[in-house]
Protein backbone atom coordinates (compact mmCIF):
# COMPACT_ATOMS: atom_id res chain seq x y z
CA UNK A 1 0.00 0.00 0.00
CA UNK A 2 1.11 3.62 -0.98
CA UNK A 3 1.60 6.20 1.71
CA UNK A 4 1.88 9.78 1.26
CA UNK A 5 3.20 12.27 3.63
CA UNK A 6 2.93 16.02 3.12
CA UNK A 7 5.36 18.54 4.54
CA UNK A 8 5.92 22.42 4.13
CA UNK A 9 9.31 23.51 4.35
CA UNK A 10 9.85 27.11 4.60
CA UNK A 11 13.09 28.17 2.84
CA UNK A 12 14.36 32.35 4.85
CA UNK A 13 17.85 33.64 5.17
CA UNK A 14 20.29 34.22 2.21
CA UNK A 15 22.66 31.51 1.86
CA UNK A 16 21.77 29.43 4.64
CA UNK A 17 20.54 25.52 4.56
CA UNK A 18 17.61 26.38 6.98
CA UNK A 19 15.20 23.72 6.63
CA UNK A 20 14.98 19.79 6.51
CA UNK A 21 12.11 17.51 6.29
CA UNK A 22 12.64 13.81 7.04
CA UNK A 23 11.59 10.69 6.57
CA UNK A 24 13.32 8.03 8.14
CA UNK A 25 13.42 4.08 8.20
CA UNK A 26 12.43 2.52 11.98
CA UNK A 27 12.75 -1.00 13.05
CA UNK A 28 9.71 -2.31 12.80
CA UNK A 29 8.56 -0.03 9.82
CA UNK A 30 11.15 -0.34 6.87
CA UNK A 31 10.24 2.25 4.24
CA UNK A 32 10.74 2.12 0.12
CA UNK A 33 10.71 6.17 -0.83
CA UNK A 34 9.04 5.77 -4.24
CA UNK A 35 8.85 9.72 -4.71
CA UNK A 36 9.27 12.91 -4.02
CA UNK A 37 6.65 16.11 -5.02
CA UNK A 38 7.55 19.49 -4.29
CA UNK A 39 5.64 22.85 -5.67
CA UNK A 40 6.78 26.61 -4.77
CA UNK A 41 5.37 29.57 -3.20
CA UNK A 42 7.24 31.88 -5.56
CA UNK A 43 10.64 31.30 -7.90
CA UNK A 44 13.22 32.91 -6.27
CA UNK A 45 16.93 31.48 -7.06
CA UNK A 46 16.05 28.67 -3.81
CA UNK A 47 17.75 25.36 -3.63
CA UNK A 48 16.68 22.06 -2.89
CA UNK A 49 18.67 19.20 -2.05
CA UNK A 50 17.86 15.89 -1.76
CA UNK A 51 19.50 14.02 1.45
CA UNK A 52 20.22 10.03 1.67
CA UNK A 53 21.90 10.11 5.63
CA UNK A 54 24.73 11.81 4.72
CA UNK A 55 25.19 11.85 1.28
CA UNK A 56 23.81 14.75 -1.18
CA UNK A 57 21.85 13.19 -3.74
CA UNK A 58 20.47 15.32 -5.91
CA UNK A 59 20.28 19.51 -6.46
CA UNK A 60 16.57 20.92 -7.58
CA UNK A 61 16.34 24.59 -8.09
CA UNK A 62 13.16 26.44 -7.50
CA UNK A 63 13.43 27.35 -11.03
CA UNK A 64 12.25 23.94 -12.24
CA UNK A 65 9.66 24.10 -9.67
CA UNK A 66 5.90 24.40 -10.54
CA UNK A 67 4.68 27.54 -8.66
CA UNK A 68 1.56 28.51 -7.03
CA UNK A 69 2.71 32.80 -7.62
CA UNK A 70 0.59 34.85 -10.00
CA UNK A 71 3.19 37.21 -11.58
CA UNK A 72 3.41 37.93 -15.39
CA UNK A 73 7.02 37.31 -15.16
CA UNK A 74 6.16 33.50 -14.59
CA UNK A 75 5.62 33.63 -18.25
CA UNK A 76 9.43 33.68 -19.12
CA UNK A 77 11.14 31.14 -16.57
CA UNK A 78 11.23 27.51 -17.25
CA UNK A 79 8.26 26.09 -19.00
CA UNK A 80 9.37 22.36 -18.42
CA UNK A 81 8.86 22.61 -14.88
CA UNK A 82 8.72 19.18 -13.28
CA UNK A 83 6.26 18.39 -10.18
CA UNK A 84 7.99 14.99 -9.05
CA UNK A 85 10.58 13.12 -8.49
CA UNK A 86 11.34 9.31 -8.76
CA UNK A 87 13.57 8.33 -5.89
CA UNK A 88 13.35 4.34 -5.55
CA UNK A 89 15.08 4.14 -1.95
CA UNK A 90 15.08 1.83 0.83
CA UNK A 91 15.26 3.37 4.28
CA UNK A 92 16.08 0.72 6.77
CA UNK A 93 15.97 1.60 10.01
CA UNK A 94 18.38 4.12 11.24
CA UNK A 95 18.00 5.80 7.32
CA UNK A 96 16.88 9.34 6.60
CA UNK A 97 16.50 10.85 3.40
CA UNK A 98 15.73 14.65 3.68
CA UNK A 99 14.76 17.78 1.43
CA UNK A 100 17.06 20.68 2.58
CA UNK A 101 16.48 24.09 1.31
CA UNK A 102 18.96 26.84 0.51
CA UNK A 103 17.59 30.49 0.40
CA UNK A 104 19.03 32.52 -2.38
CA UNK A 105 17.99 35.67 -0.97
CA UNK A 106 14.22 35.45 -0.66
CA UNK A 107 12.80 33.31 1.48
CA UNK A 108 9.51 31.36 -0.06
CA UNK A 109 7.75 28.29 0.84
CA UNK A 110 7.99 24.93 -0.73
CA UNK A 111 5.45 22.25 -0.33
CA UNK A 112 5.97 18.64 -0.91
CA UNK A 113 5.06 14.85 -0.44
CA UNK A 114 6.96 11.70 0.28
CA UNK A 115 5.25 9.07 -1.18
CA UNK A 116 6.68 5.80 0.20
CA UNK A 117 5.29 1.92 0.47
CA UNK A 118 5.71 -0.19 4.05
CA UNK A 119 8.02 -3.01 3.28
Amino acid sequence: MRYREKFTLVVGASGVADASLDLNGVDYEKRHLLEVGLITSAQVADGIEFWLNRDKVSDVYDYHLATIEASGTNNYKDTNRQASWSVDVELGDGDTFAVKGTSGGTGSTVYGYYEYEVV
